[in-house]
């Protein structure tokens, strides 16, 4: 009896699982459908979404969201009809919307269903060169953005910003249009390197923009080192592995790349795998190369495939350092000695001032903070005789010197309000010539180095604004300019860089200009730290020599490499 009663059980189990066991194996992923009336669109063409419902649930509508290549999105809602169908449709507005990959998302109840579609620029054929079919990337490798403007207005740059799978921009920069074309090589290395989907935005003359994505996946081929930063004399073992999709078993050759921070290259090694993929070997730092200090970077390469670590080459600490918190000074203006110690000893710096001409004009005791560092101000007189001098500072038997200058050529006056004017020249060697730049300062400010790049044709100044002030320069022409493709004059690109890292665009005003001088007026902010001046042209003068037309415009890239840079950081302001 009992057993009949278990089988009748088990009969019913299995009568309501049958219908279950029968169904399609597709009508869960039927539930809800999405496709597109095309796989590719122009701007300003509609875009119609239709799909089914698999089964109605009360009077629900279906969500659909347009999601454009930056991420951002727009969700309309579709009411099935009772056969389950819906649609949805958008206009591609080419002031809103965004050319490259779209997607489109169907959600209704629990289901959701996808398709992708592309949207054209008609100013835009751009396309990534290089990774897999499907544009897949592996950390370690360069990709090049490559592309065509077409429709081509009064502009001569792209502006391009590449973020990766969290959203964070990677890159941004401006490219210079060749005729009509345009390209960017660039790696996909360090930190910021995220596994996912990356989306290149480009833009064109403000309005038109367009967008491309791609994946980022991990190098099948790994290296690491045991430590993060080394010293010249040091060892490091580095060791990694080759992942089983690439390469299985002993024997396998490894290329290994050490290079500086120069990308030059201190050592080549061919490693073995062992049974399990891996490898591992030692390397020593030494001889002259090794004192290269910065970041260092290790590549592994298998095939097509690399696979990158860095390290830093640090330089050994120094007894005692010595700096002026400016290479130059005018008269009368303070100068700020700052330094460092190794260890706590004494407790106190010797600071010695010498003329140029070895004469000691003033002697202090200075004590060492905490934190190793040490600060003092010398005062130096008005009448202080144009020249170098030195600052020697002794802590316990040990030394440490430097040099600044004392401008002749700066001197400060008093305005009719009453403010300080800095009025001066500077000399500015470039191409084995020296052009003097006449600038004028409202404020106590001096400019620290000022360089100029004939490939970015971009004029930098270090400034130390201590208080917001306007600046005046009078820029020869043979130096730089900013002309339009008819020869007029056109305006520059001046941008600050402030101590906090934040950089900004600034404006100017421009009178009084003749045909050798660009005179150009720019109000600046306290604790501005570099001002860039980019221009059209950057012309050295060769003397009898006439001068030759640099034909292309600038690709001014946003260089946070100052940021980052030791001396950038050695700043300090107390």
């Amino acid at each position: 009896m009992i057993a009949k009663v278990l089988s009748l059980q088990l009969l019913i189990m299995l009568s309501a699982l049958v219908p279950n066991l029968l169904a399609p194996a597709s009508a869960q992923e039927d539930a809800l459908t999405v496709r597109t009336n095309d796989d590719e669109y122009d701007l300003e063409e509609t875009v119609r979404v239709t799909g089914k419902v698999g089964e109605l649930v009360g009077s629900e509508n279906v969500m659909v969201k347009w999601i454009k290549p930056d991420s951002n999105s727009v969700t309309l809602s579709a009411a099935p009809k009772t056969d389950g169908t819906y649609s949805a449709i958008l206009l591609l507005d080419p002031e809103t919307m965004t050319g490259g990959k779209w997607r489109v998302e169907a959600a209704y109840s629990d289901w959701v269903a996808n398709s992708t579609f592309i949207v054209k620029d008609p100013f835009f054929d751009v396309e990534i060169v290089g990774g897999s079919s499907d544009v897949v990337f592996e950390n370690g490798q360069q990709v090049t953005i490559a592309g065509t403007i077409f429709n081509k207005e009064p502009d001569e740059r792209v502006t391009m910003t590449i973020r990766n799978a969290k959203g964070n921009v990677f890159e941004s920069l401006l490219l210079l249009l060749d005729g009509k074309e345009f390209s960017h090589t660039f790696s996909l290395e360090g930190s910021r390197v995220v596994y996912g989907e990356w989306t290149v935005d480009l833009r064109y003359f403000g309005r038109h923009r367009t967008a491309l994505t791609f994946d980022v996946v991990p190098s099948p081929v790994t290296i690491k080192t045991d430590k993060s930063s080394f010293f010249p004399g040091d060892a490091a073992v580095i060791r990694g592995a080759l992942d089983e999709s690439v390469a299985s078993g002993s024997g396998k050759v490894v290329s290994i790349v050490i290079t500086n921070q120069n990308d030059e290259v201190y050592k080549t090694v061919q490693v073995e795998t062992s049974s399990n993929g891996s490898y591992v070997f030692q390397l020593e730092f030494s001889g002259a190369q090794a004192a290269s200090y910065g970041v260092w970077k290790a590549v592994a390469e298998y095939a097509d495939h690399r696979g990158i670590a860095t390290f830093s080459m640090k330089e050994p600490a120094m007894p005692v350092t010595v700096k002026t918190n400016m290479p130059s000074f005018t008269p009368g203006q303070p100068i700020r000695v700052l330094g460092k110690v190794a260890e706590l000893g004494s407790h106190s710096v010797a600071v010695h001032l010498f003329s140029d001409s070895g004469m000691l004009l003033k002697y202090a005791e200075v004590s060492v903070n905490q934190n190793y560092t040490f600060t003092h101000e010398i005062i130096p007189d008005h009448d202080t005789d144009p020249g170098m001098y030195e600052i020697l500072v002794t802590y316990d038997g040990k030394e440490a010197r430097t040099t600044f200058e004392v401008k002749n050529s700066v001197v400060i006056v008093d305005d009719d309000d009453g403010v300080p004017v800095v009025t001066g020249t500077y000399r500015l060697l470039f191409d084995g010539h020296n052009h003097n730049i006449k600038f004028k300062f409202t404020g106590k400010e001096d400019i620290e180095s000022m360089t100029i790049n004939n490939q970015t044709k971009t004029l930098t100044m270090e400034i130390f604004s201590s208080q917001n002030g306007t600046l005046t320069l009078e820029m020869p022409r043979r130096l730089i300019d900013s002309l339009s493709q008819n020869g007029t004059d056109a305006r520059y690109a001046i941008s600050a860089v402030y101590a906090n890292g934040t950089i900004a665009n600034m404006t100017y005003s421009e009178e009084n200009s003749t045909d050798r001088l660009r005179v150009i007026t720019m109000d600046f902010e306290k604790n501005t730290d570099l001002i860039t001046i980019t221009g059209t042209r950057v012309i050295p003068e060769f003397g009898v020599l006439p001068t030759i037309a640099l034909m292309t415009a600038i690709a001014m890239t946003v260089a946070i490499g100052y940021l980052g840079s030791s001396k950038y950081r050695a700043r300090n302001r107390i």
